[in-house]
């Protein structure tokens, strides 16, 4: 689990949960991505959480815990 803070820096509005759905990923030591796995960490993460965050608007930040499922390995 991970805290992220996400800043739009766009015009307008831009809708935060496009990225965590589809285009946020880590990446390990050995090379392997990993995605955001919706309940692998329990029902609820802890808040503040990035689930269902929606909308940010332009200048705006919205921090929140995320959840990836890694290698043992890919840990430290």
């Amino acid at each position: 689990m991970v805290t992220l803070s996400l800043t739009y820096s766009g015009g307008g509005k831009g809708n935060a949960n496009l990225l965590l759905d589809f285009g946020l990923h880590a990446m390990g030591v050995h090379n392997a991505a990993y995605g955001l796995i919706g309940d692998s960490c329990g029902l609820a993460l802890p808040k503040p959480s990035l689930e269902h965050v929606g909308n940010v608007y332009s200048g705006s930040t919205v921090r929140g815990h995320v959840c990836f499922q890694i290698a043992k390995n890919d840990a430290r």
